[in-house]
């Protein structure tokens, strides 16, 4: 039986190669499918003239070319499995040329449960190489940021234990979960962590209580339950009366009591507050309106599952500590995409940032490896195969591949360098104690290397080599853009790898 096969390219139409009257912002997809019942002969071409009529196709439409139309880069050839497949083309061709290149070098072949695994949405990557799928692949084998993809895997683990008593006979009602667990790197504690034990370290005053109900049961596990994304903390309609109305310029001032409302500008890479701020807010108000919020919350709240102890006490308000923040409005073809910094406590985030809420279990050390995860250029490039328009939202953002911090160098050294890169003054004074280091200990000389050691360190923990290095490079930005931030991460990660 002939597999069933999805089959997609991308265009962008500049200077009408493609399509008359389709403005070149525009990323113009085009699909093939077929089904075991379809024969090679009977299937469309694949390319912009399937998708365009007589009346809006343009004279350089490749529909005029002599390519395979039965069969385009070899996308429906047969292979010894069965699974149904989906065929993505690199993209998206900018013009005719590189058009009919990437269909002459073929289709990365995707087993269709590899590619839902990708997103929620079933949305397509923008790889621009076949090299670069490589990367990609690597990358994605890695637990998605917001822990959504391990209820496919718990209803599955719950269907194989049903199995399990149905064939034994059994009831199955004292089901061991240590038996049924596959062992895991021993990972968020303050010791595989490289931080003092709570016991002897100045501590967060947030609770550090761990539900049981929200553990996980695979090494990946612990990635949902650290952090969960809150798309927006306030949002301008409804908080705006609330505000001062002042474009920032009470808390810019540093006027008692009052505190600064964010937007993207507010901070950048590294960067935790650049004194450009949105408005300002009474802070005494802002805590009573978001203690107000979270309480009572229902199962579609980030704060639903936190103990009534927590949520009872405002000083555990998000807004109180430091945490991490991601600008929403990027784009793809932007210098850098994922912009995320560790913010100070007393900043109030409306829709133009999103921030990743901490649990009560999770540490300084767990929040800075993620924040040094978040900010690396693997991480980015990530990131960039999606975004297009914003950054900030619950399906790219959370649908981000994050490694698992764990007690080898590698992790250990990302966390380190990203806490030191973090704790930039005395806001984070406390943050940095619990994180194992000072604040203000980055010299200005230093930077460009530590940022080019977590990159290796990141490389390294989602198994990339040199080879998929340079890819990553090369296909970030301009040609030559990033070479010598290559060579660097290169020559780092040779030395932490071997």
């Amino acid at each position: 039986m002939t597999r069933r096969v999805l089959s997609l390219a991308t265009i962008i139409n500049r200077k009408g190669w493609a399509f008359d009257g389709v403005h070149n912002s525009y990323t113009v997809a085009l699909v093939v499918w077929r089904s075991p019942r379809c024969s090679p002969a009977s299937t469309p071409a694949s390319g912009p003239s399937t998708a365009s009529t007589d009346a809006t196709r343009s004279a350089s439409s490749p529909s005029a070319t002599q390519t395979d139309a039965t069969n385009p880069g070899g996308i429906f050839d047969d292979t010894d499995t069965q699974e149904p497949v989906v065929a993505i083309f690199p993209g998206p061709a900018q013009s005719l040329d590189h058009f009919e290149a990437t269909a002459a070098e073929g289709p990365e072949k995707v087993p269709v449960t590899e590619f839902l695994g990708w997103s929620n949405t079933a949305a397509f990557p923008q790889i621009p190489t076949k090299a670069a799928f490589k990367v990609w692949r690597k990358i994605k084998s890695h637990p998605r940021f917001d822990g959504e993809d391990l209820q496919t895997e718990k209803a599955a683990e719950r269907e194989r234990e049903r199995e399990r008593e149905t064939t034994s006979g059994g009831g199955g009602s004292g089901r061991s979960r240590e038996t049924s667990t596959p062992a895991r790197i021993a990972t968020g504690s303050s010791e595989t962590m490289g931080v003092p034990p709570s016991r002897g370290a100045p501590r967060d005053p947030r609770p550090r209580q761990v539900h049981e109900g929200r553990r996980r049961s695979r090494q990946s596990s612990d990635r949902g339950s650290r952090f969960r994304i809150v798309v927006a903390e306030t949002t301008t309609t409804a908080y705006r009366q609330h505000w001062i109305g002042d474009d920032g310029a009470a808390a810019a001032s540093g006027e008692e009591g009052v505190w600064p409302v964010y937007h993207g500008k507010s901070f950048d890479l590294w960067t935790p507050d650049t004194g450009d701020y949105y408005d300002s807010c009474n802070a005494e108000t802002m805590i009573e309106l978001l203690q107000q919020r979270r309480q009572n919350p229902g199962p579609g709240s980030p704060h639903h599952g936190f103990s009534d102890e927590h949520l009872a006490d405002p000083q555990t308000l998000a807004c109180q500590h430091p945490r991490i923040a991601i600008r929403d409005i990027a784009r793809a073809n932007d210098t850098r995409t994922l912009i995320a910094a560790l913010i100070p406590p007393g900043r109030i985030l409306p829709r133009h940032a999103a921030y990743a809420l901490a649990s009560e279990s999770t540490t300084a050390a767990e929040e800075a490896f993620t924040l040094g995860v978040l900010c690396s250029m693997p991480c980015d490039w990530q990131a960039r195969r999606r975004a297009e328009l914003h950054m900030g939202n619950s399906e790219i953002l959370g649908g981000l591949s994050i490694p698992e911090p764990g007690a080898d160098a590698v992790s250990l050294r990302l966390t380190e360098i990203a806490a030191q890169l973090a704790a930039t003054d005395e806001r984070f004074d406390g943050w940095a104690r619990n994180a194992g280091v000072t604040v203000d200990s980055v010299g200005p000389d230093e930077r460009e290397d530590l940022l080019a050691e977590i990159d290796a360190c990141a490389a390294a923990l989602y198994g990339l080599d040199v080879d998929d290095i340079a890819v990553l490079f090369d296909t970030f930005g301009r040609p030559g853009q990033w070479d010598d931030r290559r060579d660097a991460v290169i020559a780092h990660w040779l030395r932490i790898t071997t």
